[in-house]
């Protein structure tokens, strides 16, 4: 059976610009005055009416206030009701940064975007498992359309994608919909509650107006971007996104999978167009909070099954451990408590080697070696993607930093300093 599920990218256009709150603005600032119809005037005339260049000198007034006004308001920063008002989509670049952080505003629980340039088997096995889902992102082109296909997607939770630039937040939803064993979260959860009876497309005109969706996927923007969604600054035929939806549903899913994003990679390599390829599989700081509780509970069961060895004691007792179970405020540094370390299974191969007659000082103490640099890599690596995580909210920090107040005031204090005008004669 085949598990692919392609997003439509252009059942609904964006905005129109008569509904763009600044396209009126710019429309009426862009129109020429009118114009004066040529008349001959003799200089008694001129003078029996001199208000009529008074009057030209105040509409040239309030033609400059009015720019210089627009101006203000689209430098001005956004403000949070900016974002929530606000009834477009931003375009969001293929960060898995990005995404990262609107699934966890989303209320999901540890799920994780990743990257991923090759599509082999190996490469998928190298990822934090379960996979959840592939996402294919692409540059949109009507020339490589392809016929749809029925497809049976019973039981499968999906929408089209009804309006631009939400590609990504689509694409991410249709997988977290069908994962199984995550936390979606209240809001989410009431959502695929309330849209489960409803077409792929009803669902997409759902996510489209669902002003908490939205709302998370535009906290991205700045000024310029509500203005270039607003104003059709972009040439949407030719950047365009959109994207297929590879999801489990049943059987060996991956193998029905890669052929068709392998073809699909090469079409569109040929084509020179732009993609990417992300997974979305469990957060690894669940399978590293597991691993630490599984390599400390082997080194309690150790230590205690050796009481009877005190040689064995004598050699570690100037070893500090490498993880304190007593003290809840480290545990917690690495989401544990005491509770779950006790309640922790000691693999039976260890259970096995210590009842081996060979066993003996020496060999509980390389045991013991081992074990505490497992628990060692295991707490790196946890901190590892702490700050792999801290790293993505700093990259959307400087996503929605908005620079251009600063870069206008810049350019206006050259201008006013006649740098400009030498920069231009220059070239």
């Amino acid at each position: 059976m085949k598990n692919e599920l392609q997003a439509d990218d252009n059942v609904q256009g964006g905005k129109s610009l008569e509904d763009a709150p600044f396209v009126r603005r710019s429309t009426r600032l862009a129109s020429k005055p009118p114009q004066q119809t040529t008349t001959k005037v003799t200089m008694s005339g001129l003078r029996r009416n001199p208000k009529r260049k008074a009057s030209e000198a105040a509409n040239e007034l309030n033609h400059r206030l009015n720019s210089d006004e627009l101006l203000d308001k689209a430098l001005a920063p956004l403000s949070i009701k900016d974002v929530e008002e606000w009834e477009g989509w931003v375009e969001l670049e293929s960060e898995p940064a990005f995404f990262n952080i609107i699934l966890r505003d989303l209320g999901v629980c540890n799920v994780k975007a990743q990257e991923i340039f090759t599509i082999d088997q190996d490469s998928l096995a190298l990822l934090p498992q379960p996979v959840y889902g592939l996402i294919f992102l692409f540059q949109y082109l009507p020339g490589l359309e392809e016929e749809s296909e029925e497809q049976d997607a019973t039981g499968v939770w999906f929408a089209n994608q009804t309006t631009s630039n939400a590609c990504a937040t689509v694409a991410m939803l249709n997988i977290v919909m069908n994962a199984q064993g995550i936390d979606l979260g209240e809001k989410l959860r009431a959502f695929k509650e309330s849209t489960k009876d409803l077409n792929t497309a009803l669902r997409g005109h759902q996510i489209s107006k669902n002003n908490f969706i939205r709302t998370i996927h535009n906290s991205f923007t700045r000024r310029m971007d509500h203005l270039n969604a607003d104003l059709c600054l972009e040439n949407e035929a030719s950047d365009a996104k959109t994207s297929t939806n590879h999801v489990p549903n049943t059987g060996d899913w991956t193998s029905v999978a890669r052929p068709q994003i392998e073809g699909r990679m090469l079409q569109y390599e040929e084509s020179q167009l732009s993609f990417n390829l992300l997974a979305l599989c469990q957060s690894p700081l669940t399978a590293y909070s597991q691993t630490i509780a599984h390599a400390a509970a082997s080194l309690q069961y150790l230590h205690k099954y050796t009481e009877s060895l005190p040689a064995f004691k004598d050699l570690i007792s100037a070893e500090k451990p490498p993880l304190d179970i007593e003290d809840e405020s480290r545990l917690s540094d690495f989401n544990l408590t005491k509770t779950d370390i006790m309640n922790a299974h000691v693999p039976d191969t260890l259970q096995e080697k210590l009842k081996r007659p060979s066993f003996d000082t020496q060999s509980a103490y390389e045991l013991h070696q081992e074990l505490v640099v497992d628990v060692k890599a295991a707490m790196g690596e946890y901190r590892s993607e702490l700050m792999a995580i801290s790293d993505d909210e700093q990259r959307v920090k400087g996503r929605k930093k908005d620079y251009g107040p600063a870069l206008h005031k810049w350019m206006k204090r050259l201008a006013e300093k006649g740098v400009l005008e030498e920069v231009i004669k220059a070239s």
